[in-house]
């Protein structure tokens, strides 16, 4: 290799910030809207299928405020009674969604 220059890389430092999971984000969204006390939530993933989730845990009664970022989310629980009975809950193509507010319902 004459003639090529070897030229040293130094190492990178950063920081990187992976998406997160929809099915996850889902699960943490359903176990603190059913636990009691406010739980707070972040580095979680806004989705059609998260946002689903969102509006249906607000038409049940539970208080969920997003930051301004939409990094961030706290929901003050329900202790496992939401306090709306009767609610019109769009699913939209959300499977987990619908099989977890069919449960809390």
């Amino acid at each position: 290799m004459t003639g090529q220059s070897q030229e040293k890389i130094e190492p990178l430092d950063a920081e990187v910030r992976l998406p997160g999971s929809k099915s996850l984000t889902n699960r943490a969204l359903i176990a603190a809207a059913m636990a009691q006390g406010t739980t707070s939530l972040s580095n979680f993933l806004i989705c059609d299928d998260t946002q689903y989730l969102i509006n249906a845990l607000r038409a049940l009664g539970i208080g969920i405020s997003l930051n301004e970022l939409g990094d961030s989310v706290s929901i003050r629980g329900c202790g496992g009674y939401p306090p709306e009975t009767v609610a019109d809950l769009n699913c939209g193509d959300s499977g987990t969604m619908l099989r977890f507010v069919t449960a809390l319902c």
